[in-house]
């Protein structure tokens, strides 16, 4: 009875401990900083004043789709909108703890779990999206809790909890169109489980109510795609492949000036060297582009990286490269719990840092990349989902894998694939567009070595070194 007791305090003690850390963080980022960073994009998430729902509507017709504008205009206050951002964060965070810590058996591993954990959750690339009114912190929020309910509802199944998921699932779409292979994907997976886990008539239930919201999102995007103007959203993002940064920019503008109805404005300053400025100026001067930038230009691009296929393996490996050494994401202020050197165990740096060179666009730094000067990227993550990946592909060939690592290394390929996937539309903005998709693969890759390490019962060697 004692033992029992004891090991049910002990199980409290972690989560209570990754909770308390996650929640100082947040109460420490909240008094540095109270008042949020702003960016172009997010006069079109929130407004200055409570109750303003002029960027909301529920048809799409509006520039943003409608959860966060919406979130963001019921608070009463800038500081306020920083809060429930955070506040979303610390409970979506610790569920992912709870469940993550249920799977391991061994306090030792359990330690080493909860380390990552808060290293994690505390990691000041991640904070920074909570002090920024843009959509991304509740994007990354809904990410992390459809992770922990897939983990959830193999060892816990619910209806409640499916529900959630399939609910879950849709938003991730509505939050933003090129999240429909990774809405998709969870949808899948939580109709699979409760096939098996309940009824028939239940799962009919969920799989229909997820059609209706589906196709409810889908109507809502093409909207916001339309409400963009003479050019769509799409276009604009399609646009930005002719950008500098991008490495077949050259190689697009040649192909798109062999077809003769690309109007040639579009690519008379490919690749460009300031893409905002220039898509600006196509978009004021060059309105005979407007249609087929919106209509043809993205058939064009799809034409092209099939008859391409190296230029799309370059596009995919910059975007990877830039991702996992996140040293280039600073869109919002934050300050970490621990010191630098915990959060450069996860966090990648390039050298030379293109900062201190006074790099300050991806146009410049791809020119750095492309002058021949050798450049390291260091990506411990990008690394361990290797080690990951490598040690699931040997226990595979022992046959000996276990409960829960399938499921964790599908998540690890499918955020993998939805990164390159993200890559191919907006090759921009790298480290902000896939930070859900490389947050979540550092920590699920990290725990599916933790949880190797648990399942293989090396507490008998740590008790073995004690007691010599």
């Amino acid at each position: 009875m004692e033992k029992k007791i004891l090991k049910s305090s002990a199980k409290s003690l972690h989560l209570l401990i990754v909770f308390s850390v996650i929640l100082i963080s947040r109460v420490l980022n909240l008094l540095a900083f109270q008042e949020p960073s702003f960016h172009p994009d997010s006069s079109g998430y929130s407004s200055s004043k409570i109750f303003d729902f002029s960027l909301v509507s529920l048809t799409g017709n509006s520039i943003r789709s409608w959860p966060v504008p919406l979130l963001f205009a019921l608070m009463p206050s800038s500081t306020a909108k920083i809060v429930i951002q955070m506040l979303i964060s610390i409970l979506v965070w610790t569920h992912l703890s709870y469940v993550l810590l249920k799977i391991f058996k061994f306090n030792q591993i359990k330690n080493l779990l909860a380390i990552i954990l808060v290293i994690c959750s505390t990691n000041p690339i991640l904070l920074q999206w909570e002090i920024t009114l843009l959509g991304q912190s509740l994007l990354i929020s809904n990410v992390i809790f459809l992770v922990a309910l897939s983990v959830q509802l193999k060892f816990n199944f619910s209806k409640l909890l499916a529900l959630l998921g399939v609910l879950g699932s849709v938003l991730l779409f509505l939050q933003k169109s090129n999240n429909i292979f990774l809405s998709i994907f969870f949808f899948l997976y939580f109709a699979h489980i409760t096939l098996r886990s309940s009824s028939r008539v239940f799962t009919f239930r969920l799989v229909s109510l997820f059609i209706l919201l589906f196709l409810y999102s889908t109507f809502v995007n093409i909207n916001i795609n339309k409400s963009w103007g003479s050019i769509t959203y799409s276009g604009y993002a399609s646009l930005y492949h002719l950008g500098g940064q991008s490495p077949a920019a050259a190689q697009l503008s040649h192909f798109l000036d062999n077809q003769t109805r690309v109007p040639k404005c579009i690519i008379q300053k490919s690749p460009y060297l300031d893409v905002g400025e220039s898509i600006q100026e196509i978009s004021s001067y060059c309105p005979e582009s407007h249609k087929y930038v919106s209509q043809e230009l993205s058939v064009d691009l799809l034409k092209f990286y099939l008859s391409n296929p190296s230029s799309l393996l370059e596009l995919i490996s910059i975007g990877f490269g830039a991702s996992f050494a996140s040293a280039a994401s600073h869109y919002g202020k934050a300050v970490g719990l621990f010191p630098a050197s915990a959060y450069e165990l996860f966090n990648g740096s390039t050298s030379p840092d293109f900062r201190i060179l006074g790099t300050s666009t991806q146009v410049e730094a791809l020119n750095q990349v492309d002058s021949g000067e050798p450049i390291w990227i260091y990506s411990p993550a990008l690394l361990l989902t290797i080690i990951s990946l490598f040690l699931y592909s040997y226990r595979l060939y022992k046959r000996d894998n276990l409960k829960y690592e399938g499921l964790l290394i599908l998540l690890i390929l499918t955020f993998l694939l939805n990164s390159a996937f993200t890559f191919l539309l907006v090759p921009s903005e790298w480290v902000r567009l896939s930070m859900p998709n490389t947050t979540i693969t550092t920590l699920l890759a990290l725990t599916h070595i933790a949880y190797v390490i648990d399942t293989t019962k090396i507490e008998f060697w740590i008790d073995r070194l004690k007691s010599k």
